[in-house]
């Protein structure tokens, strides 16, 4: 039996798109699941990461949710934090994908707190000029 999900197909091909994008951009794997509750009032897309750099001081678990359906009031879409706090309720599936990249990549930050940072290697070229071999990261 397929899981019933409310989202179209143009919306479920929007949350891989940006399930891929948060994979490139936090270079680790992001998964996103799909699942809705028994009474059909709500149905989620559950963004999540598979692992984290060396060092960090969180665990892999989840990222952040939309949750869409019939028990959302204004424009159908609502935003939640890993801990399952509301970010943005009653939103547009625009705004939700907006709000839902912000917060994925703020609570990844969060979990990968303290993993160690390779040193930035300048390339062959600058160290044949007796320049250092390593570099400050811009910010």
């Amino acid at each position: 039996m397929q899981t019933q999900t409310i989202l179209t197909f143009t919306q479920q091909a929007s949350l891989e798109r940006l399930r891929k994008e948060l994979t490139q951009r936090l270079q680790r794997t992001v998964v996103v699941e799909y699942g809705a509750t028994e009474d059909g009032r709500f149905y989620d897309a559950a963004f999540s990461i598979e692992c984290l750099p060396v060092g960090s001081l969180g665990s892999p678990g989840p990222l952040v949710s939309i949750l869409a359906g019939p028990g959302i009031s204004g424009e159908g879409y609502a935003v939640l934090t890993a801990d399952g706090s509301a970010l943005a309720d009653g939103v547009s599936f625009s705004d939700a994908e907006r709000a839902a990249r912000f917060e994925a990549v703020r609570e990844y930050r969060r979990l990968a707190t303290g993993a160690l940072k390779p040193p930035v290697v300048l390339p062959a070229s600058s160290r044949r000029h007796g320049t250092s071999r390593r570099a400050t990261p811009a910010l």
